[in-house]
């Protein structure tokens, strides 16, 4: 098998694929488990350019790599005047992939009150600019994640949603 940039001929890979094609299909949020480096972006983006809202953008977030204070921002932009600083409107990548896909990777890094904001998102799928108000946002999420999402939620680190159980 060589699809979605991967070449393999084992029969898990193949099922894989199989689950690519059949998700793909649909709008349903996705939590790619796996440690470091076991393909799970590469898993999303074949998610992505094989469904309807491949000709969108497909937005990958690295939720480790980005300061929790930035993060927001970083997620849903702000509005001129917001905050001090803040000189112009900047759309956020939430926005940004709208009718696309964004992938939340490392998501278990987030700090709790922005997994309350974010989950906001996910459940509703509304995305507003700080100090501007609500409208809705049509893009698929992907979450990934290279630790165990139900011992975080156990250990008080992670909200629990119904996609973690």
């Amino acid at each position: 098998m060589h699809r979605f940039g991967m070449i393999s001929m084992s029969p898990r890979m193949i099922y894989i694929a199989k689950l690519i094609d059949a998700i793909s299909k649909t709008s349903a949020t996705v939590l790619l488990t796996g440690e470091t480096g076991t393909g799970k972006e590469l898993i999303a983006r074949a998610i992505h350019q094989e469904s309807p809202r491949a000709q969108k953008p497909f937005v990958a977030i690295n939720c480790g790599a980005i300061p929790a204070e930035l993060m927001e921002r970083e997620l849903f932009g702000h509005v001129k005047g917001a905050f001090s600083g803040a000189h112009q409107n900047s759309i956020g990548k939430l926005e940004y992939a709208d009718g696309g896909s964004v992938f939340l990777d490392e998501i278990a890094t987030l700090p709790l009150p922005l997994q309350v904001k974010l989950l906001r998102v996910l459940q509703e799928r509304p995305s507003s600019r700080s100090g501007r108000s609500s409208e809705k946002n049509r893009r698929k999420v992907h979450r990934a994640a290279n630790v165990n999402l139900l011992d975080e939620v156990q250990k008080g680190l992670f909200r629990r949603t119904s996609t973690t159980g």
